[in-house]
């Protein structure tokens, strides 16, 4: 993908040397909001293990995650996208992955299976969409959907027919829906419990379910 420009505001592919910026964005705008995140933070630090960081470079790594720079702000990331291509065989190593993996990975993996997205949409392969993250002082300018689009366009361009987001804020779904996409799953965190029968994840108001969003493309 080539860069683009507007308002002083370059989008380009993220490189993996971006990672200690891209990291520490993500820990002051990103698992500071996040409603699954906000509701670990009592018993754990979220967004710090290596494994997690692998699996983020391995993500940068495949071409798909994009960054948002400012020029006027000495070229500091300013929002990013983490994404990758996705398969059913990417479902099935989650899925094994999740048994040792800590409740937000295994929710999202449980997630992920009841959505069944390339059996109900008949495809191959997709575009999963994992986190959008803006810095908190630029807000409300457009940029998150601006990424969105970049992740689209580079989507299109590699040939993926489908884009997905799984998105656990009330937020991030309201915004995708703004996008053309369409909501084909959806899950009430009071429904998911543990084996105890206890609730796992009780976010704040307005954060009452997960919404997988799909937008063929």
């Amino acid at each position: 993908m080539g860069s683009t420009s507007a308002d002083g505001v370059v989008i380009r592919d993220m490189k993996v040397e971006d990672y200690v910026e891209v990291k520490k964005l993500l820990l002051d705008s990103f698992y500071t909001a996040e409603p699954l995140s906000m509701c670990m933070q009592k018993t754990q630090q979220v967004g710090h293990s290596k494994r997690h960081d692998d699996l983020q470079i391995a993500m940068i790594e495949e071409g798909s995650c994009i960054v948002a720079v400012d020029e006027h702000n000495a070229n500091c990331i300013v929002g990013i996208i983490m994404a990758c291509n996705q398969g059913p065989s990417d479902d099935a190593e989650n899925r094994e992955r999740a048994k040792t993996a800590g409740p937000i990975f295994k929710f999202l993996t449980a997630i992920e299976t009841e959505a069944n997205i390339f059996e109900r949409y008949k495809v191959s392969e997709a575009i999963y969409l994992h986190i959008v993250c803006v810095a908190n002082n630029m807000r409300g300018k457009g940029l998150g959907t601006r990424l969105t689009s970049a992740l689209m366009k580079k989507a299109r361009e590699k040939g993926l027919p489908l884009l997905v987001a799984e998105c656990t804020s009330f937020y991030a779904a309201r915004q995708m829906e703004a996008m053309g996409m369409e909501c084909a799953y959806s899950l009430a965190y009071a429904d998911y419990k543990n084996e105890q029968g206890e609730v796992v994840f009780q976010p704040m108001q307005p954060h009452t379910h997960v919404n997988v969003m799909v937008k063929r493309l």
